[in-house]
């Protein structure tokens, strides 16, 4: 598992956790300061679970719908208002943990 949470890092430090990510199945995003998902993130076909709570998003990527593996999403403590519409392609997801957001809806393919 990556992790570095409660670590704020440069871009640089995350691409390489991100990078260093894709021969595991865990990665812990979370208290990191980002304010975008970098895209990287989307490509981790083989994520189980994703942390990115604690952090300034206020949106994520199209592309979420493509982590097919993920069975634990934590979006926690960020400031989105919504959700991807393909994150209802995640039919494994059996945890998917978006309190203390500003989300105004939840797509209908959830």
């Amino acid at each position: 598992a990556m992790t570095c949470a409660r670590d704020p890092l440069s871009a640089d430090a995350v691409q390489l956790r991100i990078a260093l990510a894709q021969s595991t199945d865990k990665l812990d995003l979370s208290d990191c300061g980002l304010e975008v998902v970098p895209p990287e993130v989307c490509k981790l076909t083989n994520l189980v679970e994703l942390s990115l709570s604690g952090n300034e998003m206020k949106r994520l990527p199209e592309g979420f719908g493509g982590l097919t593996s993920l069975r634990e999403l934590v979006l926690a403590g960020n400031q989105l208002t919504s959700l991807p519409k393909d994150i209802g392609r995640l039919e494994r997801l059996e945890g998917l943990f978006v309190h203390g957001n500003r989300l105004e809806s939840l797509p209908q393919s959830l």
